[in-house]
């Protein structure tokens, strides 16, 4: 992460263009097992900018999302 926290990022996207970037590790889990698990309701928006992960997590969330209600997404891609 940068120093500069408004430009933390779950990838270091940097390439030592912004100084000193440290590193923070966390616990993550996928949106479909805590769905399944029941943990988390099955959502009717998602909100998603991740700099760069959003694919992933997509992924992580493919059951929940490719649903009947399917939950609206709002997220910016990268070009």
């Amino acid at each position: 992460m940068p120093l500069d926290e408004s430009m933390a990022s779950l990838m270091d996207w940097t390439g030592g263009r912004v100084g000193t970037v440290s590193v923070h590790t966390c616990e993550v889990e996928r949106l479909d097992d805590l769905v399944a698990r029941r943990e988390l309701r099955r959502p009717d928006f998602i909100k998603c900018d991740t700099e760069g992960c959003e694919a992933r997590i997509f992924a992580g969330g493919a059951r929940t999302i490719d649903c009947e209600p399917a939950p609206t997404i709002l997220y910016e891609g990268s070009s």
